[in-house]
C-alpha cells in the first residue's frame, strides 16, 4: 500500500475513526491498535519485510523499558546508542546494500583486470 493509493485513501480514515471514536477511552488500547495498524500497513506493502519492523519495534520497546529502569547516565547513553545503531544500521543496510555491492564488484573486476593485464604484459618482457 502506497501513500498515494486508493487503498491508503480508505485505510487512513478508517484507522483514524477507529482510533478517535471507538478507542477514545483507553490509551493502551489506542497504542496497541496503532501498532497493529502500522504492521498491517507495512505488511500490505511487502510482507517479506514485516519481520524486520516487528524486530525493530521489539528491540526499541525493550530499550525503552530498560531506559525507565536504568539511572546511570552512561548506561542510558549506551542503550540509546544501541537503538540508534540498530535502526540506522538497518536503514543503511537496506538502502545502500545493493549500491555498495555493485561498487565493490566493479572495483574487484577493475583490480583483477588491471592485475591480470599487468602480469600478462610483464611476462613478455
Amino acid at each position: 500500500m502506497l501513500f498515494n493509493s486508493l487503498d491508503f485513501a480508505v485505510f487512513l480514515p478508517v484507522v483514524f475513526l477507529i482510533y478517535w471514536i471507538l478507542l477514545n477511552r483507553n490509551l493502551q488500547i489506542q497504542n496497541l491498535f496503532l501498532l497493529i495498524a502500522s504492521y498491517l500497513f507495512y505488511g500490505w506493502w511487502d510482507i517479506r519485510f514485516l519481520g524486520l519492523i516487528v524486530w525493530s519495534s521489539l528491540v526499541d520497546y525493550w530499550i525503552g523499558i530498560s531506559l525507565t529502569r536504568v539511572t546511570k547516565p552512561q548506561y542510558r547513553k549506551l542503550l540509546l546508542s544501541l537503538s540508534l545503531l540498530m535502526n540506522i544500521g538497518l536503514l543503511g543496510f537496506f538502502k545502500y546494500f545493493n549500491f555498495s555491492l555493485k561498487v565493490l564488484l566493479r572495483l574487484i573486476v577493475y583490480l583483477a583486470l588491471k592485475s591480470t593485464h599487468h602480469d600478462w604484459i610483464s611476462s613478455f618482457q
